[in-house]
């Protein structure tokens, strides 16, 4: 493989072989290729530690056997000090099962000594795995990051176990939880929703869909209180298409939907206060009424027909206005209304007895 597929035009070797006919011929081999290469030779396992604390390398070649040890010794040892350096065994003879059981515990390659050839490219691509194994590792741990960090929860649930699989800490916060372990371990349906009934509609609304926003669900908190939960996420089925997994975003909007109560009700109260004037102006000609026929009995005490009638129109004036007071409580007090069709207002007749000491006010007779 040529040099311009690793991205480093250098690269430091470090080499645990005890003949110096092998160093040289690997070296050739890999300088030939086009490689760049700076070797170290070891050739115990005391020079092997000591090499490697002191300088970085790019890769590691390594014998099979040399005196009092062994390459696998060697990588094994390379593990226990957490240095992730690809490893290559660069062997005169190994086994298949002894060559299976390498590459099961880590090592990148093995190159048998009469096939040097494939050493160039066994480097640079145990190289290019490490840097993508790297590219990984840094990709995963940004998104974890961003997980972790995000301000709405984000979970993975199971269907079937009925429990949460993965939580990030603004869930666990959202439901009062002090770890994710004690969040790890509710039942959805038992200790999350309000009720069993809510979390099986859901499950029965999102199935058939490929992804699903702004589900609007009653979830409860370690104290006991409730909150309101807006949830998009995408369920994740297995190989005969049943919804296995689910991936989601919980944003809690308790505090918003109150805020939206609250205003519901000030502009329940503003109109309350425009329809006030008119409210007030079928409160006076009620009050006209009961005046008008009190002071109309009074003229006609003596007449007991008149004195009935009046009576009625005050009772019937009293009983509306208070229907009228109690539609104003209950609109008030955030009550369902019922509205209902009244009798039409029978029609007025206003009138003046004049010559009297009542000539300056004004009378209703109803039904006159």
């Amino acid at each position: 493989m040529a040099a311009h597929a690793l991205e480093k035009p250098s690269l430091r070797v470090l080499y645990l072989e005890d003949r110096d006919s092998d160093f040289d011929l690997c070296l050739q081999v890999l300088r030939t290729s086009g490689l760049d290469i700076a070797a170290d030779r070891v050739i115990n396992q005391e020079e092997f530690r000591k090499q490697l604390e002191k300088a970085e390398y790019d890769v590691v070649l390594a014998d099979y056997g040399v005196p009092g040890w062994t390459g696998l010794a060697a990588f094994q040892l390379l593990q226990s000090m957490q240095m992730d350096i690809p490893f290559i065994l660069v062997t005169g003879s190994l086994g298949d099962e002894l060559a299976a059981d390498c590459i099961k515990q880590g090592i990148s390659d093995y190159i048998l000594k009469d096939r040097l050839t494939r050493l160039p490219s066994a480097v640079a691509q145990a190289i290019q795995r490490k840097q993508a194994a790297q590219a990984l590792r840094r990709s995963e741990t940004e998104f974890r990051a961003l997980v972790d960090h995000a301000p709405v929860g984000i979970y993975r649930s199971s269907v079937q176990e009925d429990r949460f699989l993965a939580v990030n800490p603004a869930l666990v916060k959202m439901l009062g939880y002090a770890s994710a372990w004690e969040v790890l371990r509710l039942s959805l349906s038992r200790d999350v929703y309000m009720n069993a009934g809510e979390r099986r509609k859901n499950l029965e609304e999102t199935s058939g869909k490929e992804s699903y926003i702004g589900i609007e669900s009653q979830w409860k908190r370690k104290d006991g209180s409730l909150a309101t939960v807006r949830i998009s996420g995408r369920p994740i089925r297995d190989a005969q298409g049943v919804t296995i997994i689910h991936e989601a975003v919980a944003e809690d909007i308790t505090e918003q939907r109150s805020l939206e109560q609250q205003l519901r009700q000030a502009q329940k109260m503003e109109v309350v206060g425009q329809i006030a004037g008119g409210v007030a102006h079928d409160f006076n000609n009620l009050l006209m009424v009961v005046n008008s026929c009190a002071e109309l009995t009074r003229l006609n005490a003596s007449d007991t027909v008149r004195v009935c009638k009046y009576a009625d129109h005050i009772i019937a004036a009293g009983a509306k206005a208070s229907l009228v007071t109690r539609q104003l409580l209950a609109f008030s007090r955030k009550q369902v209304l019922e509205p209902k069709v009244l009798d039409h207002w029978l029609p007025f007749r206003v009138w003046c007895i004049c010559g009297s000491r009542f000539c300056s006010r004004f009378f209703v007779e109803l039904g006159a």
